[in-house]
């Protein structure tokens, strides 16, 4: 009887079969509990089930707490049932049982993260993360819930899903390194979060100017996703912090603004092709003064050409007259330029009688 009454139930319960499920005894004081519970929560009425074994004793916490937990929320008092249900919830036999009553719950006072951390205690209880995930997604800015996260991947730590909320929590808390660690687990696993942990991770760098994050985010998106361009964030984080050429460099995207990038932080001359600059990309002035000079030792003159173009399309006009000198006093014809700098600027003319100077014949008088 005791193993016929839950596939009754499947069609419908019936009053003489909750009844009879209320008048089952099994071995001991705790299976029957378990029985009568698991009859009446599978039919919808946990509140009723809890009535059926009053008088019944138990030292088990799950099951007791179980218990309690029904009989509080058939009584509306959903902070304290989730509290009880939420030790169900860590139970091996009690926490498929908590899932279903958290779930209704849950629904009823949406929202609560306290709620939220009890039901994905239990999922992750019953090994259904991909549910604790989505179970947590909307209160991960509540300190409890990157709190419970912190110790939930300590005792799943092959759990990838919950890796991956762990990073968009850590990100929301402000802390960007703990949010790559995460992420970059997460990543190991097939989550469905990726999407959104490229996307959430990728605006955080941006917003507040992270290079390392911002290259971070690409080179996951270029490992894990089909068709991901990384141009952008590779091109800002390179203009933030241009030592990180080389890390750059080894993810092979091919821009053509982030090669042309690429080429000045590392200061190589050799094919060296000046690239319309989009708005909003902002060349740091060293990155164009540092290959300057190093080009000029080494009289690149084709490079700083480009160069010059460059400096004049990114914002720094003083920076593309000073290449233009260079250029003269390497021998190439830049004086109509230097003509219209001196007329457009009395700073320049100096540079330009000098100049001139240096170009007279030796016996003019």
């Amino acid at each position: 009887m005791a193993k016929l009454l839950p596939l009754l139930a499947v069609s419908g319960a019936e009053d003489w079969m909750d009844d009879l499920a209320g008048e089952v005894k099994l071995g001991s004081p705790g299976e029957t509990i378990l029985f009568r519970m698991r009859y009446f929560i599978e039919t919808g009425k946990p509140g009723t089930g809890a009535a059926a074994v009053k008088g019944l004793e138990t030292e088990e916490d799950d099951i007791s707490n179980l218990v309690q937990g029904c009989s509080l929320a058939a009584a509306g008092d959903v902070q304290a049932a989730v509290e009880h249900l939420s030790t169900a919830a860590s139970g091996e036999r009690t926490a498929s049982l908590a899932r279903t009553v958290l779930s209704s719950l849950t629904q009823r006072d949406s929202g609560s993260p306290l709620g939220a951390i009890a039901l994905a205690r239990a999922e992750i209880k019953i090994g259904d993360t991909a549910s604790a995930a989505g179970t947590l997604k909307p209160v991960l800015g509540e300190k409890e819930v990157l709190d419970f996260l912190e110790e939930a991947v300590l005792s799943a730590p092959g759990a990838h899903e919950i890796h991956g909320v762990l990073a968009l929590a850590r990100l929301m808390a402000g802390d960007p390194r703990g949010f790559m660690e995460s992420a970059g687990i997460a990543a190991e696993g097939d989550t469905e979060l990726m999407e959104e942990i490229l996307r959430t991770g990728a605006s955080y760098s941006l917003d507040n100017d992270f290079s390392r994050g911002m290259v971070f985010t690409a080179e996951l998106g270029m490992k894990h996703m089909e068709d991901y361009d990384p141009s952008d964030l590779l091109v800002r984080a390179l203009c933030l912090e241009p030592d990180l050429h080389g890390r750059i460099s080894s993810l092979g995207c091919e821009n053509p603004l982030l090669q042309m990038l690429l080429a000045l932080a590392s200061r190589m001359s050799t094919g060296f092709i000046a690239v319309e600059v989009p708005e909003g990309v902002v060349i740091p002035i060293d990155m164009i003064r540092e290959a300057h000079s190093e080009w000029e030792d080494s009289k690149a003159a084709e490079a700083l050409l480009q160069l010059e173009t460059l400096a004049g399309c990114a914002g720094y006009p003083e920076e593309a007259h000073a290449i233009r000198v260079t250029l003269a006093g390497l021998g190439e014809d830049r004086s109509v330029v230097l003509l219209r700098d001196a007329l457009e600027n009395r700073d320049y003319r100096m540079d330009f009688l000098r100049l001139c100077q240096s170009e007279k014949p030796p016996n003019h008088p």
